[in-house]
């Protein structure tokens, strides 16, 4: 008789920590806003709550360094790619590469999103789950509309973070009318 193999327990978070982790150029930081906005009602219809932060969204008068240290307890780090985040020395050689030891130990997840076109096939990016799916930055006009883009990513995370978590939505009851 053969003993069934025990699947790891799924452990019940009191919340999830998400961090967007992006360069400093302009569209870099759009595109987290505007991601972030995207799953803004799901974030808000979450159970277990999600919580998001960002380099972008420190409010005046906390500290910093504090709160970027949130990027290394966090359970999901969505990695905004373009050439400007690889030439960002901080970024690319320090801040990540404490975030893969994480993540090679299991103790986070990374997702990766083409904002712009870059050489996102080479390490450690090649080696990453890649959003969109189709593998076309959010910024290429010629292959969809900036609308389309940003919905299709922000489902596609949405779709990850619901299947990883075990997410729960909660609903209104919206009844129709007797006209």
């Amino acid at each position: 008789m053969t003993t069934p193999i025990k699947q790891p327990e799924v452990k019940i978070k009191d919340n999830i920590v998400i961090y967007f982790l992006a360069s400093s150029n302009p569209l870099d930081i759009e595109a987290c806003k505007i991601v972030h906005n995207h799953l803004s009602q799901f974030i808000r219809n979450s159970t277990p709550p999600i919580e998001i932060y960002s380099d972008y969204s420190i409010d005046a008068g906390v500290e910093t360094i504090n709160y970027k240290d949130k990027l290394y307890s966090s359970d999901l780090v969505i990695v905004f790619g373009s050439s400007d985040f690889i030439a960002d020395e901080d970024l690319s050689a320090n801040r990540i590469n404490k975030v893969i030891l994480r993540y090679n130990k299991r103790e986070t997840r990374i997702l990766a999103i083409i904002v712009r076109n870059f050489l996102w096939t080479e390490p450690f990016f090649g080696h990453l789950p890649i959003l969109p799916k189709e593998r076309i930055p959010l910024y290429d006009q010629k292959t969809w509309s900036i609308d389309d883009a940003f919905a299709t990513v922000a489902q596609e995370i949405k779709d990850k973070i619901t299947k990883i978590y075990k997410i729960e939505q909660s609903t209104i009851e919206i009844k129709p009318w007797d006209d």
